[in-house]
C-alpha cells in the first residue's frame, strides 16, 4: 500500500500554454472535414480505454488515467485537473510531464499530466485479462498524483472501460489564410462503445493568445453552420459508464 506523500511548498501554477478545444454535434463531422480538406493533413486511428474504480474514485478527485494505442504506438497518461500545485520538474525528468490550461467556450481550468510509453500489445493484453490495470500504471504516476492532491489513491482497485475508437486528423494552415487560425488544428473523434461519436476541434497556443484563438475556432465553426456542444456529462464521464 502506498503511504501518504509529505507536503511541500510548491510554486503557484502559471501554465504558459493553453489547449483550446470546442466540442460540436456528430452530424457536423463530415462538414468540418470537408472545410479543412484543402489543408495539409495527417491522420491516424486507434483505441482508448480509461481506468477507474467502480466508485469512480479517480474521476471524483479530478483524475483521468488513459491508455491510448495508435498503430503500434501505445502510451499511458495520468491527468490531474485543477491541481493545488505542480510537482517539482526535477522529480519527473524521466517522464513526459506538462502543465497547461484547458479552455473551452464553457470552462477554463488547469491540468497537469504525466505520460509514459508502453510496450506494443499492452492494450491487447489488458483487454484479454493477461495484465491487470494496476500493472500498466507506473508507480511514479501515483506518486505524481498524490503529490498534487496530497493523499493516497486506490490504485490496486482499478477497473478498465471497454475500448472506444479514436480517429485523429491534424491540419496545417501556416498562414491562416482561410479561417484566420494559423498553425495546427486537430480534429479528434471518439466513437463510444454504443456507437455514438463525440467530435472535438482543438489547437494549442500560448496562454496570452488563448482567448483570441477560441474566438477564431468559434468563427470557423459558425462559418460552416456548426453549433458547439457543452458536453454534460463530460466525455470522460460518459466513457466511464463502460467500466467492466
Amino acid at each position: 500500500m502506498l503511504t501518504a506523500v509529505p507536503a511541500y511548498s510548491a510554486p503557484a501554477l502559471e501554465p504558459s500554454d493553453t489547449e483550446v478545444a470546442v466540442s460540436f454535434d456528430e452530424p457536423s463531422i463530415a462538414r468540418i472535414k470537408e472545410a479543412l480538406a484543402p489543408f495539409k493533413q495527417k491522420s491516424k486511428e486507434g483505441e482508448v480505454v480509461l481506468f477507474d474504480t467502480v466508485q469512480r474514485t479517480l474521476f471524483g478527485r479530478g483524475i483521468v488515467v488513459r491508455l491510448r494505442a495508435f498503430e503500434g504506438e501505445e502510451e499511458i497518461t495520468l491527468k490531474v485537473r485543477s491541481p493545488r500545485a505542480f510537482p517539482q520538474a526535477s522529480l519527473w525528468k524521466n517522464w513526459e510531464s506538462k502543465c497547461e490550461r484547458d479552455l473551452s467556450p464553457y470552462s477554463a481550468r488547469v491540468a497537469c499530466s504525466i505520460t509514459s510509453p508502453l510496450m506494443s500489445g499492452s492494450l491487447k493484453n489488458l483487454l484479454e485479462g493477461k495484465k491487470a490495470p494496476h500493472e500498466l500504471v507506473p508507480v511514479a504516476f501515483w506518486r505524481f498524483a498524490e503529490e498534487v492532491l496530497g493523499s493516497t489513491l486506490p490504485h490496486m482497485s482499478l477497473r478498465v472501460t471497454e475500448p472506444a475508437k479514436i480517429k485523429k486528423w491534424k491540419y496545417v494552415d501556416a498562414e491562416g489564410f482561410r479561417f484566420g487560425v494559423p498553425g495546427e488544428l486537430v480534429l479528434e473523434v471518439w466513437k463510444m462503445p454504443n456507437g455514438i461519436q463525440l467530435p472535438e476541434l482543438s489547437l494549442k497556443d500560448r496562454s496570452t493568445r488563448a482567448n483570441g484563438r477560441l474566438q477564431q475556432l468559434l468563427h470557423l465553426l459558425a462559418s460552416q453552420r456548426v453549433e458547439t456542444v457543452d458536453l454534460n456529462p463530460s466525455k470522460s464521464e460518459q466513457f466511464l459508464e463502460y467500466l467492466q
